[in-house]
């Protein structure tokens, strides 16, 4: 799972990069969709909530929406892409920012430096 949980990261942020650099931002949402959901479900299969105490289980669960933010970017990249009316680049960025916040956040308090 750890391989998942890395393949999945590597994704996420190489999507993000794309259309920043402009190499095949086609590809952008593609990637950032499978990457976000590699990496959610790698995080989702190897928690230990049940088993931890509540400080554990807010963590987890502020990590969680965490991975949700990162598939919603995805989405709007997306939509983005297909110049869908009212979205435009703002919206994946602001959705990969908060979900980095997030991620951030939950592992330095996280035990175990998950």
């Amino acid at each position: 799972m750890k391989l998942l949980l890395y393949i999945g990261g590597l994704l996420v942020v190489c999507a993000a990069a794309m259309p920043i650099f402009d190499v095949a931002p086609f590809m952008a949402p593609y990637l950032m969709i499978i990457g976000s959901g590699a990496f959610g479900y790698a995080l989702w299969y190897d928690h230990r909530a049940q088993q931890a105490d509540i400080t554990v289980r807010r963590l987890w669960r502020i990590q969680t929406l965490g991975s949700l933010a990162f598939f919603a970017s995805g989405v709007f990249m997306l939509l983005d892409s297909l110049d869908m009316e009212g979205v435009d680049g703002s919206w994946w960025q602001a959705a990969i920012a908060i979900g980095a916040a997030l991620h951030v956040y939950t592992s330095f308090r996280l035990p175990g430096g998950r």
